[in-house]
């Protein structure tokens, strides 16, 4: 027989790993909530994903969503395994993420783009012909969404499908990141769901002002992908190209802003993938030193 005292110690003892175990990772720096786009990692499947987080300390992501679904060779019909997957196995993966202490703020699929399980291009520009795509399977995107735990659903919006999109988000009652490289007043103004997914370095490349676009856009933003590009030029490494990105950490750091900065990893580095991300990580933080 344990007396009282033994078994509250046991108890306690279990509560205090369990809590070790699901404590939430802050990667809050000096308070800019700082995330992840997973597609930084688009080699790994989100498994993978989840133990390279925690190496890193990042607690928030954007999950791409072709590190969840199934490749092409496994499942060559992609739109029926949406339609009959269970919603448990979506809410399996959030829970690998929470266990680890990691939210899912993010879910990042397509409105009906190309395929591109085994492409690996997401920051590709959109097909000038989008794929079509159903009611019930743009339904299917919301409840998938939901199910990952995900606050918002960040996608290219093509416009012809606008309307239809912001009738689900308003059933849902979930944001949409719209990920744009020109301010489109006029989509945003189809919903009060819209809002800015801006990837400060693709806006670079084109020969924009990312800095300006976040100052004058602010209040429409949901996110911001961290990403350094040159001038009309191609990806670098976090510090090296145009994109203001420190000027932008300080800009949300002065502003107490509550846009998240999700890291967004896309150059080609020197060490591996996860080495790359921990060393952008270690720029942003020595940003907002």
């Amino acid at each position: 027989m344990y007396s009282r005292r033994h078994f509250l110690k046991v108890a306690a003892a279990g509560l205090a790993m369990s809590t070790k175990l699901e404590a939430k990772i802050n990667s809050r720096v000096h308070g800019v909530r700082i995330g992840f786009q997973t597609y930084s990692l688009r080699g790994l499947r989100y498994e993978a994903v989840v133990s390279a987080m925690q190496q890193v300390g990042l607690g928030e992501c954007e999950l791409w969503s072709m590190q969840v679904e199934p490749t092409r060779a496994e499942v060559p019909d992609i739109a029926k395994w949406r339609s009959t997957v269970s919603l448990d196995f979506f809410t399996d993966v959030r829970k690998k993420f929470n266990q680890a202490g990691i939210d899912i703020y993010a879910y990042n699929p397509t409105f009906g783009g190309p395929d591109r399980r085994s492409a690996g291009t997401a920051g590709a520009p959109p097909s000038p012909s989008p794929a079509p795509i159903t009611d019930e399977e743009i339904d299917r995107i919301f409840q998938m969404s939901k199910a990952l735990g995900a606050k918002t659903i960040n996608s290219r919006v093509p416009p012809e499908r606008a309307k239809r999109i912001a009738l689900f988000a308003g059933k849902y009652d979930m944001v949409i990141g719209i990920f744009s490289l020109s301010p489109d007043a006029d989509l945003l103004a189809m919903s009060k769901y819209f809002r800015y997914d801006l990837d400060i370095g693709d806006y670079t490349r084109l020969g924009n002002d990312a800095l300006k676009f976040v100052q004058d856009n602010h209040d429409q933003l949901t996110d911001i992908h961290l990403k350094d590009c040159k001038f009309k030029g191609v990806s670098v490494p976090f510090g090296q190209g145009d994109s203001h990105m420190k000027e932008i950490l300080q800009f949300l750091k002065k502003n107490k802003s509550q846009i998240r900065a999700h890291i967004d990893c896309d150059y080609p580095g020197t060490g591996t993938s996860v080495e790359e991300v921990q060393k952008c990580y270690d720029y942003v933080k020595a940003c907002l030193a």
